[in-house]
């Protein structure tokens, strides 16, 4: 097969896209079991995620410490930018 196709680089895609939303799955499996376990056997993470269908939101790691992920995060995709300014609002009515 020709790897220079459109045809072959449509499969890759799919296949990455894949793998992803399997592993996504396999994150909130992971964290649901833990947060049903007693509390005495549940691991202490820093890790959520929340999820809807096939869209998800990740953060690993303290609060404190997000800065500057999500600086890099609204540079990277800064049509999120007021999405998450909306959902502020709308929370804390602003």
């Amino acid at each position: 097969m020709d790897k220079n196709t459109e045809y072959f680089h449509e499969r890759q895609r799919a296949c990455m896209e894949a793998d992803l939303k399997e592993t996504v799955g396999e994150l909130r499996r992971l964290l649901d079991v833990n947060g049903q376990r007693h509390p005495d056997a549940q691991v202490p993470t820093l890790t959520e995620c929340v999820a809807d269908e096939d869209r998800f939101i990740a953060v690993n790691g303290s609060a404190h410490r997000m800065y500057e992920p999500f600086v890099k995060f609204f540079r990277k995709r800064p049509e999120f930018r007021q999405v998450v300014q909306r959902a502020l609002d709308d929370t804390y009515n602003v």
